[in-house]
Parts: structure tokens; C-alpha cells; sequence
């Protein structure tokens, strides 16, 4: 069995600091320990407890005592660490985990996040990078001063904690009684009565002069000698009776001796000269009379400052048994009873283990009594809400968490000025608030300012500026402007392979963004070509199964699928599924979302069963991990009820649509883009049950929404124009139909280009409300220049173009071409036959046209 070896900055005696558990795969000891160490003591004087051999168990007495006593575990993270079996991963994070003693998780590789995040690893749990390649004004070494400074109790706060104590008790043990001394201990302290009563012990120290001095030195601090009594004490030679009962018999001390287990009397008092009077530890009552007599106990409450300090000793082990628990009660009732310190303890406990509900609670009561205390303007306010502008978003009440992080960048910009470290820090926190509330011109504008700082502050060329230029880009992405997010990309990209080198993780990961713009600006082929080298360089520094391989491997899937590849983009996707639902697991965010994608490549296969089932355990799955009206919840609940709309299951799609709709009308309003998206399905839903009429009024709703929120020429307000055309069209408005999809396609011919796809579509669309009006010429020369454009675009066998030929061949059949219908008909039967194969349903269909032409099937 392993056993605890202890590191220290100075002085062996570790009485006064505070203990720190090292703990990592065992092949990466040697590596990361004595660095990790020495960054440690660097900010905090501390024992560090570790075991040579991280590959031996420890025993159970290691486990429920030392383990156990522990105020943090630190583990270096690595993928290896993540990926197989180990006794840090099986055995001390979970055991610190459910016991509530913090872990601060040290990521020491890039790129395993998403297998770090998986809830049997470490969910959601923070960490700190301690070579970042974010060179943010947040140094590592002070953000690990910040964090042992939250939870680790100083020096200075051991003597005040030492100093709310009512009495101290010695208690004398030998060392393999330890788990009887524990028991002792809490048997004392679970009389209220007792529980100001320290009690000193010498765990954890080895005999010599250090040792001796200590002993001196708590003696005559002690009201108390307590003398744990079992069959070990009359063993020769020990410590116990070779020094401890000898020097308190010699210093007068009270002696008290307490009977843990059945010992021999007679060889007792033999061995222990002059033993007073023995009691059983056992006999709670009668340990209770005695300890009566001898001290006083002088528990009357105190001040809410006295107890939170108790409490921080109960909490931490000092001078008491770890009893969490208690702990907490007792720094609750301090921070209800005013006292801030309390109150940010209780922030940073529910911080560290996720209760952000519990959190919130505490982060307002510290942010009002700031207010009151400090005044609204003191840096230390402007801290307190800024992070409770962070608390907020945390449990997703994103209306709170902007209007707390606009009035505490208001303030820090005022009153600290625009390129202070908390000014800086607040405008991040504000823009992400902006983000979550779908106001993105805003977002975008403020990182924009954050990135115009970061080049003031550190020049183009510095990975602080490329990371901010980064952020820019994706503000540009959620903001549906393709375009300006490729051309911010590719800048990233360019500056970080110039600075790092083309094969550096921050290389990489821009290079995927990029390949990601790629295909959002429509270029598929350009996307594709970045993917595949991407992955390949991924695949050799990363391996196959590395999270961020399988990352890069996931947009491939999805550039097939958008390039209309389904046999490649079900094989990529299910080799990712497989993949990912091995290394992340089941339920982990990244194989929910290959699922989604492969779903979708399903849907496009006209699998409707495979797809429906994927989607609907990505729905299950969500709304028990995240809740039902999470937004990825409903999200996924949104792409159910599309499916069925699709699979003609209209009605049970409807009702789906509605349930989404109420959740986030009810938890966004009804402005917010998510909510004008998920009545645009809505209506889409009536129009799939021929109730236009109900759609109409919905679309327009939308149309009106999206217009104030986004603007006219927004690719999601162009997508409510397309859906009001296909309304007005079915109600028998042809000519409003038409004038709608013409201005569609003009404003994309505008903004995107007429080779777009998202153009060619709208030319499309217009071809079709021309035939819908029985305009066959005019149908047959957009439809003509449509399928051109698509072929060009996307290739002869995309989905898009197939439907496009379709559509041109029907224009040919009704001005009576007969014959040239047919050859278009017979050339799309041979490309579905070909993609979608002979038995799919669009297959079928083309062939049961043509037999209507000629007579017989192809």
C-alpha cells in the first residue's frame, strides 16, 4: 500500500499549513510534480502530501483519514490521465469530489476539453492553464495565487481561527490509534457545548527536535492532557510514554485519560506512573460530566465574525476534525448574520462545486451589503458585480447578467478608466452577456473595442490580439455575417501560423475555424480541402481518438452533408458517433451534437426512422441532463418536431413546435431571436397542414421581429420573406408571391453574390412561384439558369441540383416539350439512382413520371 510522503517550502513543522494533496496518472509524476509544486509555494506556504508510486493504492486508513483531511487535491490534466484507468481518476477526485474538498484541476495539454468535461472526468468543473497560449493581462501565476488565496487558509487566518477558540485540549495517541482519535474527537465536539474546544494532535509530524519543541509549546497552551487508552499504549518502547505523558505529568497539566478499547489496568498503571482516574470514551455522558469539571467551554454564540472562523476551522481541519458540514452551517449563519467574509467563502465554495443556484443567492447579498458597506463606486463593488454578472449567465438568466454587467462596466470605465485590468475584464463579461441575449450588433461592437484595446495595448502580433481578433470573428459568425467571419479567420489564422508555426494547437484551431467559415460562406470545396489538413496534422501530432481530431473530423461530416455527399457524411458521422461515445461517453455535449449532424444525414437519406430515433435521443438525453427548457433542450426538441413535419406526422409536429415556442417566449420574451425562430417553425409546422392562413399571421410576426432585431437584409429575416412567398402563394396571392421572392433574390444577389447557394436558392424559389402562377416560360428560364448555376456551384448529383433538374424538367413537360422532359427526367432518375439509390423514395417518384411520359418504368 502507498504511503503519504510530505513536501514543504521551509521548516518541517506543517502544524500551521495548510494541506495540499498531489495526485496524477503515475507516468506523469516525474514530469509535472516538482514544477506544480514550486509554482504552489511560490504563492502559498503549504504541505504538499503525495505518494512516490502513483500506481500503488492507498489503504483505507489513508483514505478515511489523511485523504479525507485534506483542504485541496491538485491534479495536473492530461489526456492520458483522462483516458485510462488510475487511482487519481478512480479513486482521489472522486473521493475529494464527494466530499466536498476542493480540486483544482491544472490543464496541462491542449485540446482534451471536451473529454475533461464529460461528467464521469471533471464536468464543468474550472481549471487553470499553466502554460496558456492566451498571453491575457491574468497571469497563471496569479490566477493559482487568486485561487489558493479563495480556498486555502493563510497563515495569518489560522492564527485568528486559533484565536476564536475557547480552550485547547492535548490529545495523546499512538499513531496506529489514529481512526480511534478521530472518533474520540468527534464524540467531544458533538456536544455543542464542546464545539469551541480545539484540539491539538500530532498527526502528520515525525519525532525529533522540531517535534519535541512543538509538543513543549502546545502543552503549555493546553487546559487539557487527554490520553487515548487502548493496548497500544502499554507497548514498549513508544513516544507516548517516553515523552508525552512525562513531560505533561512534569508541566502539572491535567491528565485525563480516556479508554478507546478494552486495556489491561494493572499493566497500565505500571507503565504510566500516577494515571488518574480512567473514564470510557464510549460513554458519552460520562465523558461529558468530566470534561465539565475541567474546562471551560465559553460557547455563547459570539459574533457572526467568531463564527465563521469556527466554522472555517471545521471546514479545513484546523485544530479540529474535518466536519464540512459543520463547517458550513456555521459560515451560513455568519454571512446571514452580515458578516462578508462569510459570504464570499460561501461564493467560492458553491463556485467551486458547481451550485450556481446557491452561489447566485450569496453573489447578490455580497454585491448589495459592498454597496452599502464600500459604496457603489469602490473597486471592490464594481468586483462583486461583475461577478455576479457571471453568476447570473451561469443559470442562464441572461436579462439579469446584462443589466448587471452594463451598469459594471459603466462604473469600472468611469471610475477606474477604459484599459484597467477590471474595466477590461467587465467589457469581456458584457459582451458575452449581449451574446447570450441575442443582441449581437452590440456584442460585435464591443468586441471590437476589446480587440481596438488589446492591439493598443500588445500590437497585431502577440497571441492576446489573435485570440481577441479570434472572438471578433466569432461575434461575426453568431451575427450570420459569413463573409466578414471568414476574412477575420483568415487573419487569425495567417498571424498565428506566422507567430507559432502551422502546426501549433492555436494554429489548428484557427485553421479549423476557418474551414468552418468556409462552408458558412458556401465555399464547400475550399472547406473540405482545409478539414482534410487539418485532420491529417491533427491525426499525426494528436492521434486518431484525440477530442480535437474527432472535432475537425465532426465538420467534415457536416461539409459532406452540406455538399451533398450523404454516403461519405454517414460514414464520417458514424465513425465519429462511435468514437466520441467511447472517449466522452453517451451523454457528453460533442456526441449529442454528432448525433444531431448524423441525424440530419439520415433525414437527407429519406431514413426518416433512423433519423427520428437519433433525434429523439438526443432530446431525452438533454432534457434530463440540462432540464427541459434549457435551450439546447428545446433545440433539440425543435428538430424533432421538423422531422416529424417531414415524415409526415404533422400534427404530433405541431404540438412539439408549440411546447418550444411557449418555453422560450416564456424564458427569452418574445423579441429574442431564438423565440422568433421558433414561431417561424411554428408557422412552417401550420404550412405543412395546409393552414396558411394561420402561418401568415405567425410569419408576419416574425418578419416584423426579425426586421427590428436583426435588420432587413439579415439571412434569417430573408428566410421568414421565403416562408411569407410560399404563404401568399398557397392563398392565391401569386403576384405578392412573386414581388416577395424577387426582392429576396435581389438582396442576396447583393450581399452574397449570385453564385451563393442561399442565392441560387432564392432563384429557385422564384422559378417556383412563377410556375406557380402558371408562368411556364419564365419558370423554364430561371429554372434553366437555377440548375446551371446549381451545377457549377454544387455538382450535377447535390441534392439541390437534383431538385432543380426536377423543376426544369416539369417547366419543359407543361409548354409541351415532351420529349426533352423526358431526357431531363431519365438523366435525374439515373443521378438519384446512383446517390439515393433505386428503392428511395424521390427515386420512385422520378420513375413513376416517367412511366406516366412514356408508358414504362426505366
Amino acid at each position: 500500500m502507498a504511503e503519504f510522503k510530505i513536501k514543504v517550502k521551509n521548516e518541517l513543522n506543517i502544524k500551521d499549513k495548510p494541506r495540499v494533496y498531489f495526485t496524477c496518472h503515475p507516468s506523469d509524476f516525474a514530469a509535472h510534480f516538482d514544477r506544480i509544486c514550486a509554482d504552489i509555494f511560490e504563492a502559498e506556504d503549504c504541505a504538499i502530501f503525495y505518494t512516490e508510486d502513483m500506481a500503488e493504492p492507498l489503504s483505507e486508513e489513508n483514505i478515511s483519514l489523511d485523504l479525507n483531511r485534506m483542504n485541496l487535491v491538485v491534479v495536473p490534466v492530461t489526456f492520458r490521465l483522462l483516458s485510462t484507468d488510475n487511482r487519481a481518476l478512480t479513486v482521489d477526485v472522486p473521493y475529494a469530489m464527494e466530499r466536498g474538498i476542493p480540486v483544482l484541476p491544472l490543464m496541462m495539454e491542449d485540446g482534451i476539453l471536451e473529454v475533461y468535461s464529460r461528467p464521469d472526468r471533471f464536468g464543468e468543473r474550472q481549471f487553470i492553464t499553466p502554460d496558456s497560449h492566451e498571453a491575457s493581462e491574468v497571469a497563471y501565476e496569479k490566477k493559482l495565487r487568486d485561487y489558493l488565496d479563495g480556498i486555502l487558509t493563510s497563515g495569518e487566518e489560522a492564527k485568528r481561527i486559533r484565536g476564536a477558540f475557547a480552550a485547547y485540549v492535548f490529545l495523546s495517541y499512538r499513531k496506529k490509534d489514529r481512526v480511534l482519535a478521530n472518533r474520540l474527537m468527534r464524540i467531544i465536539h458533538e456536544n455543542p457545548k464542546y464545539r469551541d474546544i480545539a484540539i491539538w494532535y500530532d498527526e502528520f509530524l515525525s519525532p525529533g527536535e522540531s517535534f519535541r519543541e512543538n509538543i513543549n509549546r502546545a502543552l503549555s497552551d493546553s487546559r487539557l492532557f487527554a490520553l487515548l487508552v487502548t493496548p497500544s499504549l502499554l507497548e514498549t518502547p513508544n513516544f507516548v510514554m517516553d515523552e508525552e505523558y512525562p513531560a505533561a505529568m512534569a508541566s502539572e497539566k491535567t491528565v485525563l485519560p480516556i479508554e478507546m478499547s478494552a486495556t489491561d489496568k494493572v499493566d497500565l498503571t505500571q507503565k504510566y506512573e500516577n494515571l488518574p482516574e480512567m473514564i470510557s470514551g464510549n460513554d458519552a455522558d460520562v465523558l461529558y460530566g468530566r470534561l465539565d469539571g475541567l474546562i471551560d467551554t465559553g460557547t455563547d454564540g459570539g459574533t457572526a465574525e467568531h463564527g465563521y472562523l469556527i466554522g472555517l476551522a471545521y471546514l479545513n481541519g484546523i485544530d479540529v476534525e474535518v466536519d464540512r458540514e459543520r463547517g458550513m452551517e456555521l459560515i451560513t449563519a455568519a454571512a446571514e448574520a452580515g458578516c462578508y467574509e462569510a459570504m464570499s467563502k460561501l461564493c467560492d465554495i458553491y463556485g467551486e462545486t458547481g451550485d450556481y443556484r446557491n452561489q447566485l443567492t450569496w453573489a447578490k447579498r455580497k454585491y448589495e451589503h459592498s454597496k452599502d458597506t464600500r459604496g457603489e463606486e469602490a473597486p471592490e463593488t464594481i468586483d462583486d458585480l461583475n461577478a455576479l454578472a457571471i453568476v447570473y449567465d451561469s443559470v442562464g438568466d441572461y436579462k439579469s447578467a446584462l443589466v448587471a454587467a452594463r451598469r459594471a462596466h459603466e462604473l469600472a470605465e468611469r471610475v477606474l478608466g477604459p484599459t484597467h485590468k477590471t474595466t477590461l475584464d467587465t467589457l469581456s463579461v458584457l459582451a458575452s452577456a449581449y451574446d447570450s441575449c441575442g443582441e449581437y450588433d452590440t456584442a460585435i461592437e464591443l468586441a471590437k473595442k476589446s480587440y481596438k484595446l488589446h492591439l493598443e495595448i500588445y500590437g497585431e502580433e502577440h497571441t492576446s490580439s489573435v485570440n481577441a481578433l479570434n472572438n471578433l470573428a466569432v461575434q461575426y459568425a453568431n451575427n450570420s455575417d459569413p463573409e466578414e467571419a471568414r476574412r477575420l479567420f483568415k487573419r487569425a489564422y495567417d498571424l498565428s501560423a506566422r507567430m507559432l508555426g502551422e502546426e501549433h494547437p492555436d494554429t489548428l484551431l484557427s485553421l479549423a475555424n476557418l474551414a468552418n467559415a468556409e462552408e458558412e460562406t458556401g465555399n464547400f470545396a475550399e472547406a473540405l480541402a482545409l478539414c482534410e489538413k487539418t485532420y491529417a496534422i491533427r491525426c499525426r501530432r494528436m492521434g486518431e481518438e484525440h477530442p480535437d481530431t474527432l472535432s475537425v473530423l465532426n465538420l467534415l461530416s457536416y461539409v459532406h452533408l452540406r455538399m451533398g455527399n450523404n454516403t461519405k457524411a454517414r460514414e464520417v458521422g458514424e465513425a465519429v458517433c462511435n468514437t466520441r461515445r467511447r472517449i466522452l461517453g453517451a451523454e457528453h455535449p460533442s456526441t449529442l451534437e454528432s448525433h444531431n449532424i448524423l441525424a440530419q444525414v439520415y433525414l437527407n437519406l429519406g431514413d426518416y426512422t433512423r433519423s427520428l430515433e437519433l433525434f429523439e435521443e438526443v432530446y431525452e438525453l438533454r432534457k434530463r441532463i440540462l432540464g427541459e427548457t434549457h435551450p439546447n433542450t428545446v433545440i433539440s426538441l425543435i428538430n424533432l418536431a421538423t422531422v416529424n413535419d417531414m415524415a409526415g406526422n404533422c400534427e404530433k409536429g405541431l404540438a412539439m413546435h408549440k411546447i418550444a415556442y411557449a418555453h422560450f417566449k416564456d424564458t427569452l420574451g418574445d423579441g429574442h431571436t431564438s423565440t422568433l425562430a421558433s414561431l417561424n417553425n411554428l408557422a412552417a409546422s401550420h404550412m405543412h397542414l395546409g393552414q396558411h392562413f394561420t402561418a401568415l399571421g405567425m410569419l408576419e410576426k416574425v418578419y416584423a421581429g426579425r426586421v427590428k432585431v436583426l435588420g432587413e437584409e439579415h439571412p434569417e429575416t430573408l428566410t421568414t420573406l421565403c416562408n411569407l412567398a410560399i404563404c401568399y402563394s398557397e392563398i392565391g396571392n401569386k403576384d405578392r408571391a412573386i414581388e416577395i421572392d424577387k426582392k429576396v433574390y435581389d438582396l442576396r444577389v447583393k450581399i452574397l453574390g449570385a453564385e451563393h447557394p442561399s442565392t441560387i436558392n432564392s432563384l429557385n424559389n422564384l422559378a417556383l412561384a412563377h410556375l406557380g402562377k402558371k408562368d411556364y416560360r419564365t419558370a423554364r428560364r430561371l429554372c434553366e439558369e437555377a440548375y446551371k448555376l446549381y451545377t457549377k456551384v454544387l455538382g450535377e448529383e447535390h441534392p439541390y441540383t437534383l431538385a432543380s433538374l426536377n423543376n426544369l424538367a416539369y417547366c419543359y413537360k407543361m409548354v409541351g416539350r415532351r420529349f426533352k422532359a423526358i431526357r431531363l427526367y431519365k438523366k435525374e432518375y439515373a443521378l438519384r439512382k446512383k446517390v439515393q439509390g433505386e428503392c428511395h423514395a424521390e427515386t420512385l417518384s422520378v420513375a413513376e413520371t416517367i412511366k406516366s411520359l412514356t408508358g414504362k418504368r426505366p
